[in-house]
């Protein structure tokens, strides 16, 4: 694989053209054709800057290194990155309607977009495998699926389904199931998970909640399109990059995600797993994308003694523990512990069917700690207490 001109794609719309070479990497811009329809956040004016914006969202689309299997199945099919595994799939996925196409053809989005066409499993069943299968097809979306932990898309019915597996004690995908009945109880907008179990092992299934006319942008992305003033928070700097992207309202939007992330301790609440939706066609805004991946959260990588003692975990984004990042929070109105009773009585059968991996004391921890910070926010809600920590936004975090 040497180096190919391809046309970046937006669906059906011709955004420029660029070199790749054999290692993925965006190696030289060609024509611009629509600036419109570039990534959002990739500055246009100067084409080295464009050119190095592009390359950085693109290597961003593709499977971090760091997930189990990736390295050794990259290694026994002679791929040189998981960039090139991404151009080897034209780049698609199911997040977003970007796609590379070669140079000459005539292919068009009705032809490849994996919202309305199948796609092979291969890839899907070699990262699951840990790389000991031969792929021989790779029009997959797993070739385009951010995150560290192991995950594949399938169809069922028709369906787009993401299977997402755990780590260490496989707790993620329990917090997964449990996120989703607090935030369905408390009417929060979200993707709805459920449990599964293969070989033994328990995922997290949900349905994709983009199609072919409605793609995610990353918050990564949202905070690429503006300057950050001096003395300006992360939180503020975020608030205000999403309305600059045409959201309405986005404090509300915000302050539901920093609630719900207090109730389940998040820890890795970064600015890849939320983000705003909008119309790939249009460019049209369409509001805040349901929370998503909160399955590393209510003390998954602790030993339970933390838990039990209810130690205030660290956060992502805006501030460094739940505690101080709590009190961004202004308004609570909407929040009502009432409608989270009988949670205690959820989370020990959904964790009793954990088949050991949650063990009876871990489980009681979790109840526990569950229940304290409900009542924690419960009353926050009664006496809230905003304040604009400037002197605690110590940290800008990478998606």
């Amino acid at each position: 694989m040497g180096q190919d001109m391809w046309w970046l794609m937006h669906g059906d719309i011709s955004v420029a053209s660029v070199h790749i070479d054999r290692y993925g990497h965006l190696t030289s811009l060609g024509e611009i054709f629509d600036e419109d329809h570039l990534p959002v956040g990739v500055k246009t004016g100067d084409r080295e800057h464009t050119l190095e914006g592009l390359d950085r969202w693109w290597s961003k689309r593709a499977i971090p290194i760091s997930r189990p299997g990736v390295s050794a199945m990259l290694e026994s099919m002679g791929i040189a990155s998981t960039e090139s595994l991404q151009m080897m799939s034209k780049g698609l996925g199911l997040s977003d309607s970007y796609w590379i196409r070669p140079e000459g053809s005539d292919l068009s989005w009705s032809d490849v977009n994996f919202h309305d066409n199948d796609f092979s499993e291969e890839v899907g069943n070699a990262l699951f495998n840990h790389g000991t299968t031969d792929v021989l097809n790779f029009d997959s979306p797993d070739s385009s699926s951010d995150g560290n932990l192991r995950k594949r898309w399938v169809i069922e019915d028709g369906v787009r389904i993401l299977m997402k597996g755990g780590s260490g004690q496989m707790q993620e995908p329990f917090n997964e199931v449990l996120a989703s009945e607090i935030m369905r109880r408390l009417d929060v907008r979200h993707v709805d998970y459920n449990l599964r179990w293969v070989d033994g092992e328990p995922f997290s299934v949900c349905p994709a909640f983009t199609d072919s006319r409605t793609e995610l942008v990353p918050a990564w992305s949202v905070l690429a399109t503006c300057k950050r003033e001096d003395g300006e928070t992360l939180y503020d700097f975020t608030r205000r990059c999403f309305e600059c992207c045409g959201l309405k309202d986005p404090t509300a939007s915000l302050e539901r995600m920093i609630a719900v992330d207090f109730l389940i301790a998040n820890e890795d609440r970064h600015l890849g797993n939320f983000g705003l939706l909008r119309d790939p066609e249009t460019l049209k805004t369409k509001g805040f994308a349901p929370l998503y991946d909160n399955g590393a959260s209510l003390g998954h990588r602790v030993i339970t003694l933390w838990i039990e003692e209810g130690y205030d975990l660290i956060c992502r984004p805006f501030k460094v523990t739940h505690g101080e990042q709590i009190h961004l929070v202004r308004d609570l109105g909407w929040f009502d512990p009432d409608r989270l009773e009988g949670m205690d009585d959820f989370a020990k059968d959904l964790f009793d069917g954990s088949k050991g991996f949650v063990d009876e004391r871990r489980n009681k921890a979790i109840i526990g700690f569950l229940q304290r910070r409900i009542d924690k926010l419960a009353q926050y809600a009664e006496s809230p207490d905003f304040r604009d920590d400037r002197h605690l936004d110590l940290r800008v975090v990478s998606g």
